[in-house]
């Protein structure tokens, strides 16, 4: 199965029925996942193909690096499930960067002066 049809699947049958943000996981796939690996065998796809993947995202966006990586351990977690593939390639590598906290929240007034 190809990773393109790998994502198709796991969208429709897992992400779509199960999450209201299924639409932001098909981007990620979409956008970061499949333009790479997307004829590419799911089985085919190793751990260093993972982590080079991670690494030039984590170059230009951190943070959808971290993003793409949840979604991709959470799709190839469901395909082990499935029986599709044998091991995750995703299991085990560390996100490139946390998403912090925001340290502060615009004030009643700040919002008014800016609206």
């Amino acid at each position: 199965m190809a990773v393109r049809e790998a994502a198709d699947q796991f969208v429709q049958l897992y992400a779509k029925p199960r999450n209201r943000s299924w639409r932001e996981t098909a981007r990620i796939l979409e956008v970061n996942v499949c333009p790479k690996w997307g004829d590419l065998a799911l089985m085919d796809i190793g751990r260093g193909d993972v982590v080079l993947l991670m690494d030039k995202l984590a170059n230009r966006a951190p943070v959808m690096a971290s993003r793409t990586l949840a979604t991709l351990r959470k799709m190839t977690r469901w395909h082990v499930e499935r029986g599709t593939i044998l091991a995750s390639p995703a299991e085990g590598i560390s996100a490139p960067t946390r998403e912090r906290q925001r340290e502060r929240i615009l004030t009643d007034d700040e919002v008014r002066w800016f609206w």
